[in-house]
């Protein structure tokens, strides 16, 4: 005997299914809304599935590159400053170069000399102290720390200290002693290639006139490459700098005799010669790096853009495809609202 089987159908069952079918058409719009209004997908891991992967390793790239390019610019503010640290230092130099030559046998330029020694050497204790964002630029690694201290300061510097022990224990006076006129060209000589130079080289360097390391900062400037980005206030061209004006400076300059004073400006000359060239070629040094950051940072610059062009690609949505799909459930929204309405009309009432 066959069993019919029926199917109840009530207007509660009706209302309950199109409730659902309008959470999810909500639900949809609400999405919809979003990627609209951000042109971003609303979940891009839903959309992209196993291509969310792609995604994650783009963006991490990306990053990466951007965070070396944000590092760049620092690196070229603080390369900015260093050159115009140096140009300060070399057109000092040139300009005392210059004093020394017109003045060379004429021992009453002494004085205007050992005025000009003494700016000259405050004015590079102050640019190998240049500091950007806290950091001092000529230290090396130790950016902590002022490199040089002021060698005329309250008290007097372990520089200058090491330069009045070097010229006693030479000629047995003070430099502003009187006596300095008996002091020979020969003995000033002996002294400036002996004991004195002795003040500028290591240890003495390090333990009286500079705190900064030898090795400099070496900064990433791509994914492959390490550039010197900074200069030690170690280099031996701004050894002979501090070297050539401190002798004119503070060693009785204006008390020697005529034949000793020319002794001194010879030497000083010669050694600001060789500072000069050596500070050219820190300059070119810099201006190498300076190019090779801004190529890098280019480079760079291209490669986010590709980046960024996929990422788009993956996860941007298409505006007029969104738009068309969002009408088309608003559309649909208003459909099931005019059916539930119809359905909750619905009533055994009316049929009796």
């Amino acid at each position: 005997m066959a069993v019919m089987k029926t199917t109840f159908v009530s207007t509660y069952a009706l209302s309950n299914s199109t409730r659902n079918i309008l959470l999810k058409q909500a639900s949809d719009i609400s999405k919809l809304t979003t990627e609209m209004s951000t042109g971003r997908k609303a979940d891009v891991g839903l959309d992209l599935g196993a291509g969310t992967a792609e995604v994650v390793t783009l963006r991490s790239e990306y990053y990466r590159l951007n965070a070396i390019m944000d590092t760049n610019a620092l690196v070229s503010s603080r390369l900015d400053v260093t050159q115009a640290a140096l140009d300060d230092v070399l057109s000092n130099a040139e300009e005392f170069m210059a004093t020394l030559v017109g003045i060379s046998g004429n021992s009453g330029g002494a004085k205007v000399s050992q005025s000009e020694a003494q700016a000259g050497l405050e004015l590079m204790v102050a640019r190998l102290n240049t500091q950007l964002n806290g950091s001092y630029l000529f230290a090396g690694l130790n950016t902590d720390a002022a490199p040089m201290e002021s060698y005329y300061g309250t008290p007097p510097g372990a520089s200058k200290a090491a330069v009045d022990a070097a010229f006693f224990a030479e000629f047995g006076m003070t430099q502003d002693d009187p006596a300095v006129a008996s002091i020979s060209p020969t003995a000033m000589e002996t002294f400036l290639t002996g004991a004195y130079a002795n003040l500028f080289g290591d240890p003495d360097w390090g333990n009286d006139w500079s705190s900064a390391s030898d090795q400099v900062i070496r900064s990433r400037i791509s994914t492959s490459e390490l550039a010197e980005t900074s200069v030690s206030a170690n280099e031996d061209a701004f050894r002979k700098l501090m070297s050539a004006y401190t002798m004119v400076a503070d060693l009785g300059a204006a008390s020697l005799n005529e034949e000793t004073y020319d002794a001194v400006v010879v030497k000083a000359t010669e050694m600001l010669g060789e500072a000069i060239s050596g500070v050219t070629d820190l300059m070119a040094k810099m201006g190498t790096a300076q190019q090779r950051v801004s190529n890098a940072s280019e480079r760079l610059s291209i490669q986010t853009d590709i980046l960024n062009h996929r990422i788009v690609e993956l996860e941007n949505v298409d505006p007029t495809e969104t738009s068309a799909r969002l009408e088309s459930a608003l559309t649909q929204m208003e459909i099931s609202y005019a059916v539930t309405a119809r359905i909750s009309q619905l009533s055994l009432i009316n049929y009796l």
